[in-house]
């Protein structure tokens, strides 16, 4: 955002009433969102500075004036923050990738104080905003009532208690449940970047940069996942397209993640089932860590003997996993899929012509079916994502790829059930014809 916000903004008006509250609610967006971005940045930089820091003075100056905009705007200021919705004047706060992951972790601190909000009703000066940045500063021990605390008093904003906050959420969740269900989109994207999120922490523990993270702790998110897929596949298909060069690892386990539930779900699995097939997406690349960048990320052709680290990544993963958890059947079962996931579909066949000759079949093999789903969703994730020495494949030239020039890699049944699912989302016709897995 800009260092600086004119203050000449407070005091203009618009000759179209009309014109004026489209450009407000565009405006309240933008603000709104800045004023979050802001709030975590202060936030974190007060557990480790004295608010009285210089540090601060620019980021203030900024939020004072974001503050005061929506204040002369809407004549009030009043924010509600849960950990997946955030009210701003009671209309929704429409949140993106870059600020989900925030919401987060300003919600905790909150609601660590026992907060859930604040209301500004007056124009605010920095002075009081460090007072207000105060509360969640390391040397905070006071307690915190609406005003502040008792050394640091505030005048313009006055606190929300987290349970008045949850009870007035539940009121407006209540009577506004078209508003907040039919908007299904925007509750998927918050679920998908908090698993993306998820995902980072789990493999920042791994490298031993961050705080522990017990794996189980995903489970959730999947579950949420799966029911939203439930209710809407054709837009969860959608937000697997979401793409991050710079974080490949962590999204792309959360597409595979997705697109294993998405083709399940397609095969009739249960809960459970499409559960242990998310957590394989989340979980099946991470030996990736292992591996130097400098092959991960070569430009050129990889020598055999990178090709043979390149291999290694399913132990590496298998190796990680048993590292951190004691050996029980659900890890059995996850170590089987991730041994199993790269294997030429065709080689544990006795017979692979006939299963290739019919694959309208769902045929016997010793390869699991969590394996075969896996295989497929991690290939088409990988081709339709850009990499540091190559673009990006479409989605028409990714699946020819997967069944002509990967003949027998894949189960063509379930081949056959994911391009379905493709083909519904983003192609109208795979090439005016139907790609035949024969």
């Amino acid at each position: 955002m800009s260092d600086y916000i004119d203050p000449k903004q407070f005091s203009q008006g618009s000759p179209n009433p009309e014109k004026k509250s489209k450009e407000a609610d565009a405006k309240t967006q933008q603000f709104g969102k800045q004023l979050l971005t802001l709030l975590y940045m202060l936030i974190r930089t007060a557990k480790i500075h004295d608010p009285d820091n210089a540090i601060f003075e620019k980021p203030l100056a900024q939020m004072r004036d974001i503050i005061n905009f929506i204040l002369n705007k809407d004549g009030t200021l009043n924010l509600i923050l849960s950990e997946s919705v955030v009210y701003l004047n009671n209309g929704f706060l429409k949140l993106d990738i870059s600020t989900i992951e925030n919401l987060k972790y300003i919600s905790e601190e909150l609601k660590s104080k026992g907060l859930g909000g604040f209301v500004v009703e007056k124009p605010v000066t920095v002075e009081e905003l460090k007072n207000f940045i105060y509360l969640f500063s390391r040397n905070m021990k006071e307690e915190v009532t609406e005003n502040g605390t008792e050394q640091r008093r505030l005048v313009s904003i006055k606190m929300s208690k987290y349970k008045k906050i949850q009870e007035m959420l539940s009121g407006m969740e209540a009577s506004s449940t078209d508003n907040i269900q039919i908007d299904r989109k925007k509750y998927s994207l918050i679920v998908y970047a908090r698993s993306v999120y998820f995902v980072k922490n789990y493999v920042q523990f791994l490298k031993g940069e961050g705080n522990p993270v017990n794996l189980n702790q995903g489970i959730r998110m999947i579950r949420d996942i799966v029911e939203l897929c439930k209710n809407d596949s054709q837009n969860f298909i959608g937000i697997s397209t979401v793409k991050s060069e710079e974080e490949y690892l962590y999204y792309h386990s959360v597409n595979t993640a997705m697109l294993n539930i998405l083709v399940g779900m397609d095969m009739g699995l249960n809960k459970e089932q499409l559960s242990d097939c998310a957590m394989l997406g989340f979980i099946h690349d991470i030996g990736k860590i292992k591996i130097s960048d400098n092959i991960l990320n070569k430009k050129g052709t990889l020598t055999p003997t990178e090709r043979q680290e390149i291999s290694r990544i399913p132990l590496y993963t298998i190796k990680l996993l048993l590292h951190t958890r004691t050996l029980d059947k659900n890890l059995m079962d996850r170590i089987i899929a991730i041994s199993e996931y790269n294997i030429d579909f065709a080689k544990s066949l006795k017979n692979p012509e006939e299963a290739y000759r019919n694959p309208n079949i769902l045929v016997k093999s010793p390869i699991g079916i969590y394996s075969r789903i896996l295989s497929i969703s991690h290939t088409y994730d990988a081709l339709t994502s850009k990499r540091p020495w190559r673009e990006a494949f479409s989605v028409q030239e990714a699946l020819r790829m997967m069944v002509q020039d990967m003949k027998g890699k894949f189960d063509p049944f379930i081949l056959r059930v994911f391009i379905r699912l493709m083909r519904y989302y983003v192609v109208s016709n795979l090439g005016a014809a139907d790609i035949s897995i024969t």
